[in-house]
């Protein structure tokens, strides 16, 4: 059900496993968005897409898409809570937000995002803009 939205977007499609939960809870502004995810999730392999390089050829990524198979991706989730921070390009629509709010917090269930960067930005971003934490745990 995610690869048509999450294909186009980062190249990336789940080949095969479970999500067996998503639950998705965020606070978003005119700039950035800020948040929990919390996905769980069984036997999970993702394939990179090939793109062609300006030749015409198809880049092979057989031995990236194993390597973070192997070695990026955690195989069975538990229902530990991320932090998501998304930073909002003002000229993309609404939609490309809420997209996009998901799929970053996918990245970080999935391992490719670090939960202390994203708190770390969170952090600048609210000093950054003098406001206060919109109820996200950035202490932890």
């Amino acid at each position: 059900i995610l690869n048509p939205v999450v294909a186009p977007l980062n190249d990336v499609a789940f080949k095969s496993g479970t999500i067996d939960s998503l639950s998705l809870d965020v606070v978003a502004n005119d700039y950035f968005a800020a948040g929990t995810i919390v996905m769980s999730f069984s036997d999970l392999k993702i394939k990179l897409i090939q793109k062609q390089n300006k030749n015409g050829l198809n880049l092979d990524n057989t031995l990236l898409t194993f390597a973070i198979n192997t070695l990026l991706i955690q195989r069975n989730a538990t229902d530990k809570p991320n932090t998501i921070i998304f930073e909002r390009s003002e000229n993309k629509s609404f939609f490309n937000y809420l997209v996009k709010i998901a799929l970053h917090g996918i990245s970080t269930s999935l391992g490719f995002k670090s939960n202390k960067k994203n708190k770390h930005d969170l952090k600048r971003q609210l000093r950054m803009r003098n406001i206060e934490s919109p109820g996200v745990p950035i202490n932890k």
